[in-house]
């Protein structure tokens, strides 16, 4: 089976959305975002820039944006969602412009590498005996004069990591280990991110450990997942399913397309579309309003038992003392009677108890 970065990442993720993708392989419903939207128009733009330049055609920044609103306006559709309503759909065409003039700005004329392809599609070995498939695209891969391979890599994230993110990024790790697959004498490999809307380029490279290491890494998480996959299969039940791919509920959940199938968001989509007086009787609002009712009624039933117990420890106190001072054994009350046991415990002082602070330095 082959694994790509992406579904390695939807696993570590949330295995509940694993789940769904890769072994129920439940099709996505039409939702997309306008972040993923814009940054789809931008790889085009830059793939068409650096395709044409391998048969040395040269667009200007006027050719490459003219491209981009016509692609922007063929694949508009009104389904794509903005999460964040303090946006408009114009401010994230105009920052798709803007990376693509500061880049143009940044690389023209182009002619520091030679470019061997755009979006192109990899499968390799990830150990010797080939047990283990990677897949995936790289973006764009170049050789520059002195034979050193280039892995390119677009990135339109708002969130610009740091170099040792960089440096542990698994991704282009992968796709380092997919180009010394294809071409043995690749020996200089450079991993490169375009950050596009800050107009930052990171750099990295892998060391042999490092690829071994990896290497290691990534196929003890494939074990995992087709041990896990092998679990619910022999679940002839059927019941298990969510321990064994749980969801996980990150801040990823907004951009979701499975809210609808997953269980931590599927009851508050469904009652979320019933007429108010319907949704008070739906049961599980019910069990859970009752649940509630009965938690807020326990804390200030414990609230009054705390209260009644200190107030037992103040007259146990005056009773202990009392006997004390009148040396009995046991003191009769109405019905009832308390007998004093003594003997001799080991007490260190509470917390605002005289001794606190010196019994704390002592320890």
């Amino acid at each position: 089976m082959l694994y790509s970065n992406s579904k390695l990442s939807t696993y570590e993720n949330c295995p509940w959305r694993y789940k769904l993708v890769y072994i129920d392989k439940i099709e996505k419903p039409e939702k997309q975002g306008i972040e993923a939207f814009m940054g789809s128009m931008v790889h085009d733009v830059l793939e068409k820039c650096h395709k044409d330049l391998i048969v040395a055609h040269r667009n200007t920044v006027d050719d490459l944006i003219r491209f981009y609103n016509i692609q922007w306006d063929k694949e508009w559709t009104d389904e794509i969602q903005i999460v964040r309503k303090q946006y408009k759909k114009e401010d994230y065409k105009n920052s798709g412009e803007k990376c693509i003039r500061d880049y143009f700005t940044r690389y023209a004329p182009f002619d520091k590498t030679r470019t061997i392809a755009t979006e192109m599609m990899v499968n390799f070995p990830i150990d010797e005996e080939k047990k283990y498939l990677g897949t995936g695209f790289i973006d764009r891969l170049d050789i520059s004069r002195d034979n050193t391979y280039e892995i390119h890599d677009y990135k339109t994230s708002r969130n610009l990591p740091t170099q040792e993110k960089a440096d542990s990024d698994r991704q282009l790790g992968l796709y380092h280990i997919a180009v010394q697959t294809k071409w043995p004498d690749a020996r200089d490999i450079k991993l490169i991110w375009h950050y596009l809307i800050f107009d930052k380029e990171l750099l990295s490279s892998r060391t042999s450990g490092q690829v071994k290491q990896l290497k290691t890494e990534v196929m003890s998480l494939i074990d995992e997942i087709e041990e896990k996959t092998k679990e619910l299969e022999e679940d002839s039940k059927g019941t298990a399913a969510q321990k064994i791919f749980p969801a996980n509920e990150t801040t990823l959940c907004d951009w979701c397309e499975f809210q609808g199938q997953c269980p931590k968001f599927r009851h508050s989509i469904i009652v979320e579309a019933l007429p108010e007086n319907e949704y008070l009787k739906e049961p599980g609002v019910k069990l859970v309003n009752k649940l509630a009712d009965l938690s807020v009624k326990k804390g200030e039933i414990e609230a009054q038992v705390e209260e009644i117990e200190e107030e037992m420890g103040k007259i146990k106190e005056a009773i202990a003392a009392y006997a004390d001072k009148n040396k009995l054994d046991t003191i009769e009350g109405k019905n009832c009677s308390a007998s004093i046991n003594r003997k001799n415990i080991l007490k260190f002082p509470g917390k605002n108890e005289d001794g606190r602070q010196e019994l704390e330095s002592i320890i």
